[in-house]
């Protein structure tokens, strides 16, 4: 009875310093189990949110929405199935004011969404509003879940249609990977549409409204559930206060640990759920490994005889333990490997993005080089012909012993091959690749080489040039090779602009003010038209008759990057003009 009453004493403490310490180790792990699930499912939607408003502004979709014709669909379909199997969401699809799809990526499948009308959904009037739109549901045609951004398809400031993409988000359900825990996902109404639990899907956490009911089946999100709670007498706000949780199962009312976390950009809520009967097991190995010591320390007593075999009995019992401990610490140390390389995979995904960029800019480059191409040709060709010359006369008077007039030959050569050395020079300075960081650039070294670059062009279009004295201290916030990049593609424009004025002028214009460089690049052509100048800086907008339209919206991305701006305007006699806006920096700073 002496023995006992000390006995009981432990286990009481044990059971409460156990379960407390259990519960916390518990809910610690939930919160980090909720933080690898939010962060991969947050990755995979961030991965699909911003498309449909850059694929939107592709001009075939506008044609297609304003005149669906069968050619037009036609291209559009070919379109977005393209797209769709590059990006590898479920589908891609286009639908007009009225809410009827008219070219989807899936329109050879039986079930091709063309032909339906989505007028109902969420996702449609919040983009025919002009706002960029995303909703859950279930689909119509192929009963499939699935997550939908859409963004509106706009023509001189009015909404045409919008362009809707469907994403499965496979990767939630790749991710139930722990089975110690149990998941959900909720919309705001906190009925469930993904979990770990089959009974749980499409019920609600707690009764919804009679009008939200309504709202849920007229919109088929979740098909034709009848959306029944799985609790009753408590509001979803309490619940999601709530450190525990019962919810039905086939055994009954089973008892969690929840964590949850809103969603902000979804509109959803994660639920992470670890059963409370999981304490259970360590509160009871504590306590028979407590009973066990306890039970030797009294036979040690009692029996000191024994002591050795007593010892290695403990050093067993301890072994056990550490084992426990070990396996216990690998499973955090993997948890923790996980989160590390989904961070890892989100910073490679936003480095590929900016390299993208990069190549963009580039291609850009060469694509104005080859443009060029033909006036690189007669900058070449013209002193390789007079080496040529030179070469045959040097020939003939060494044969005739006129070594003076020989040598004066040879130095003409000389000049000439340095000449094309210089323009090489400069054409491969353009097509070089920029190392990203910003630096004092010297604002005329930049001019000048724009200008030297297309310098034969100029010439030859009989343009004439005024370039503003540039003071050579003036440096700017920048990087040069993509400034130069810029100044080469507003005067390359200019050109283009007035290649067809019978007086053509074009000119450089510098200014300083309050710490900023305005470079100012003007022309004499026919200007804008009216509103043209709100469209100049969009992808794929082009006037010319040849050309992808990315120019200017290239060279406005580089401007910005260097924390400046990129106008354009009519001029005030005539003609257009595009202002580049940089940061002065003074020689003290330049290093």
């Amino acid at each position: 009875m002496n023995a006992a009453l000390p006995w009981l004493a432990l286990m009481l403490v044990l059971w409460l310093g156990t379960s407390y310490v259990s519960y916390h180790e518990l809910a610690r792990q939930a919160s980090i189990e909720l933080e690898r699930l939010s962060s991969e499912v947050s990755i995979e939607l961030e991965k699909y949110r911003s498309l449909p408003r850059v694929l939107a502004t592709h001009p075939l979709l506008a044609n297609t929405l304003n005149v669906s014709g069968p050619e037009n669909v036609r291209r559009a379909n070919l379109l977005l199935e393209q797209f769709n199997r590059d990006l590898g969401s479920d589908a891609l699809y286009i639908i007009d004011a009225q809410g009827m799809t008219v070219a989807s990526s899936n329109w050879q499948s039986p079930n091709s969404f063309i032909g339906e009308e989505y007028s109902f959904r969420p996702y449609f009037t919040q983009a025919i509003r002009g706002e960029a739109g995303s909703y859950f549901a279930l689909g119509t045609r192929s009963k499939k879940r699935g997550y939908y951004f859409s963004y509106p398809v706009v023509r001189n400031g009015a909404a045409l249609g919008i362009l809707a993409i469907k994403v499965s988000l496979s990767v939630i359900e790749q991710s139930w990977q722990n089975a110690d825990f149990h998941y959900l996902l909720t919309d705001n109404n906190g009925v469930i549409f993904y979990s770990s639990r089959d009974s749980w899907l499409y019920r609600a956490l707690t009764p919804i409204s009679e009008e939200i009911r309504e709202t849920l089946i007229r919109q088929r999100q979740f098909g034709t559930s009848s959306i029944e709670p799985l609790l009753t007498g408590r509001t979803l706000q309490e619940l999601e206060r709530a450190r525990r949780i019962f919810l039905p199962d086939e055994r009954g009312m089973v008892g969690y640990v929840q964590r949850n976390r809103t969603m902000s950009h979804a509109g959803w809520k994660l639920f992470v759920l670890a059963p409370l009967s999981s304490l259970y097991p360590p509160i009871l190995r504590a306590m028979l490994l407590a009973s066990v010591i306890y039970l030797l320390l009294f036979l040690v007593y009692l029996y000191w005889r024994r002591t050795v075999v007593a010892k290695k009995e403990l050093a067993k019992v301890n072994g056990e333990l550490e084992s426990r401990v070990e396996k216990r610490t690998k499973e955090l140390r993997h948890t923790n490997e996980r989160l590390i390389a989904t961070i890892e995979k989100q910073k490679k995904t936003e480095m590929n993005l900016r390299q993208a960029q990069n190549e963009l800019i580039q291609a850009a480059k060469l694509a104005m080089l080859g443009e060029m191409s033909a006036s690189i040709n007669h900058e070449l060709n013209q002193p390789l012909s007079a080496i040529r010359t030179y070469s045959e006369n040097a020939q003939r008077l060494l044969t005739k012993e006129r070594y003076d007039a020989a040598m004066e030959n040879l130095a003409e050569i000389v000049k000439l091959n340095e000449m094309m050395a210089k323009i090489i020079s400069q054409l491969k300075t353009f097509s070089g690749k920029s190392d990203g960081q910003i630096e004092a650039v010297p604002l005329a070294t930049s001019v000048h080489q724009a200008v030297a670059i297309l310098q034969n062009q100029i010439f030859k279009g009989d343009v004439r040039l005024h370039v503003d004295k540039i003071d050579d201290a003036l440096l700017v916030d920048a990087k040069a090779i993509p400034l130069t990049q810029v100044l080469i593609n507003l005067l390359n424009n200019a050109l283009y602009a007035v290649a067809n004025n019978p007086s053509p002028k074009v000119g450089i214009n510098v200014e300083t003010r309050n710490g900023k460089a305005r470079v100012t690049v003007w022309d004499n052509g026919i200007g804008f038209s009216p509103g043209q100048t709100q469209h100049l800086f969009e992808p794929f907008y082009t006037t010319k008759t040849q050309g992808l339209g990315l120019g200017l919206a290239i060279s406005k991305r580089i401007v910005q990057s260097f924390n400046g701006d990129l106008t354009a305007s009519d001029r005030l006699d005539d003609g257009a003009e595009f202002t580049v806006t940089l940061h002065c920096r003074s020689h003290e700073n330049a290093s």
